[in-house]
């Protein structure tokens, strides 16, 4: 039987969509429109209800030109910006905050503002009270070596002098031993002396 070679399949590759080159350019950030003084608007001027968005509709699934509808999307609501949105009293606020009296007052009522400095005060006795028990513990090791090294002068001269009250008394027991051999040697010498006469 012949074999038959089955024909590999390749796999269709995948359309990528492009991506269209911005170039790298990135606005820059103006914030001069925070420090301009604000100008109070006419109380009669009516206010024009901001304009409804139109709905959005999601691109389907693998469509190319997916990134170019989600750039029209910021453009569309471009008429409601964050700018109307903002009060006097919050840009008068980041003025007063990017101003160096701010920071001078954080710091002249920080403890007041700050709760973190009832934590430190509780953490710096915590610390005082650990650093006077490691005081205590030095103090007693220093005592319990001390007592220790008296314990043991004192066993080394209990034995001390219990050897030596063993030598003496094996020296006195070695010395009555010689003179009682001195004195039966002195005796049979005596009794031979006279038993040859």
């Amino acid at each position: 039987k012949r074999r038959r070679k089955k024909k590999k399949v390749e796999p269709a590759a995948e359309e990528v969509p492009p991506i269209p080159a911005s170039g790298g350019n990135v606005p820059d950030l103006d914030m001069s429109d925070a420090f301009a003084p604000v100008k109070p608007e006419p109380a009669e001027a009516p206010v024009s209800p901001a304009p409804s968005p139109t709905p959005v509709t999601a691109p389907a699934a693998g469509s190319a030109d997916w990134f170019e509808e989600q750039r029209a999307i910021p453009e569309q609501y471009a008429g409601t910006g964050t700018e109307d949105m903002t009060s006097p009293y919050e840009q008068d606020r980041f003025a007063a905050q990017l101003s160096g009296d701010w920071n001078q007052q954080i710091l002249d009522n920080e403890d007041k503002l700050s709760p973190l400095s009832k934590v430190m005060e509780r953490l710096a006795i915590l610390e005082e009270e650990k650093r006077a028990a490691d005081m205590r513990l030095e103090e007693e090791f220093r005592l319990k070596a001390e007592l220790e090294e008296k314990f043991y002068e004192s066993k080394r001269k209990v034995l001390e002098d219990a050897a030596a009250e063993v030598q003496a008394s094996a020296y006195v027991s070695m010395a009555a031993e010689a003179e009682e051999e001195a004195k039966s040697e002195s005796a049979n010498n005596t009794e031979a002396k006279s038993s040859t006469v």
